[in-house]
């Protein structure tokens, strides 16, 4: 059951850094090079 629930909570994080990510590209008009 922890480990269940660190799992979701690692997905609320990368969630999370990655909305900043998508607002900080936005905000420099900046294409991301994947």
């Amino acid at each position: 059951m922890v480990k269940k629930k660190e799992r979701i909570t690692y997905i609320y994080i990368y969630i999370y850094i990655f909305q900043i990510l998508v607002m900080y590209g936005e905000t420099f008009n900046l294409k991301p090079n994947l």
